[in-house]
């Protein structure tokens, strides 16, 4: 029976849908595997080692570049390396180049594919030209740039990314390079940026742009240009808002629209404006998302109504 199952992993001419790995090893044949990488680069990876050579390792490179991963160290050269990254499906090829072979042309082609492979280019061969494409594509590829490469013009190209693979892009950027269009454009791409902005280049405008796209970068906001236009705009886009809001400035309608979308925040409402109304507002907000965190904020402030609680 066994033997029978095995036969019928080996059909003739080798159907669509069939996979070298569901063959039993000892079963594969170097024909069959010429086969699968025919098909597959990937197929490398199932091919035993004493059947792998370095044509048939080209052949898989050429058709999936990562499959380099699974070509022997010993069949890794600077030709093979070369294919490898320039072949279609390459992503995260340079990992498995070996450092001796990474040169400045293999790095940009690799670095071109996929940003992330910035962080295997040794230091002495990253270029201006390599930075700037890495950043490009995902700003937060800035970590890996050298300091003396942080140039105003990597800086802003980073800035300027669709994509930001880190939480904090400003934090990267030196702070002599902190220019008004690099805060403005990293702001633009995430609220919470607004943390890292120098203080001077800390505008109305900016600030109330960063509050609009995300409501919680308020807490980096300076008290003097709180107002009660930025105050609104920040709730509408996060009811938490309110937690950095100034006393003076919260009103019976903006903690009504807060608890509204986040009744967690109901702690933060001045006791005089906590409400029958607005318990019963912050219940039925509670009942339509009843998420734990805010079922466990609108308890404690319950408590508090009751002369049970302790400070908020």
């Amino acid at each position: 029976m066994k033997k029978q199952r095995e036969r019928n992993l080996l059909p003739d001419g080798y159907p669509a849908g069939w996979r070298l790995r569901d063959v039993p090893p000892r079963r594969r044949t170097p024909e069959m595997c010429r086969a699968a990488v025919r098909r597959d680069g990937l197929a490398l990876e199932d091919v035993p080692e004493g059947m792998k050579t370095p044509a048939l390792c080209r052949e898989a490179v050429r058709r999936n570049g990562s499959a380099l991963a699974a070509v022997p160290e010993s069949f890794r050269t600077m030709s093979l390396c070369i294919d490898a990254a320039s072949a279609p499906g390459a992503s995260g090829v340079l990992a498995h180049v070996p450092e001796r072979f990474r040169t400045e042309d293999l790095c940009l082609v690799a670095v071109k594919r996929l940003p992330e492979d910035v962080k295997f280019v040794p230091d002495s061969r990253k270029t201006p030209e390599i930075c700037t494409v890495a950043v490009s594509g995902d700003g937060g590829m800035l970590r890996f740039v050298p300091e003396a490469m942080r140039t105003a013009t990597v800086c802003l190209a980073a800035a300027s990314a669709e994509r930001c693979g880190c939480s904090r892009f400003l934090e990267l950027v030196p702070e002599p390079l902190r220019t008004e269009d690099v805060c403005r454009v990293a702001v633009e791409r995430c609220g919470l940026d607004l943390e890292d902005v120098p203080e001077a280049l800390k505008t109305r405008g900016l600030c109330f742009d960063a509050v609009r796209r995300m409501g919680a970068s308020l807490r980096f906001v300076p008290e003097a240009l709180k107002d009660a236009e930025m105050c609104a705009a920040a709730v509408a886009s996060s009811g938490y808002a309110l937690r950095w809001i100034p006393e003076a400035l919260k009103t019976e309608d903006l903690c009504r629209e807060a608890v509204e979308s986040c009744p967690a925040v109901l702690r933060f409402v001045p006791k005089a404006l906590q409400t029958a109304e607005l318990l019963r507002t912050a219940m039925k907000a509670m009942e339509e998302d009843p998420v734990s965190l805010f079922q466990v904020a609108l308890n404690e402030a319950l408590e508090e109504e009751d002369g049970h609680g302790g400070d908020a």
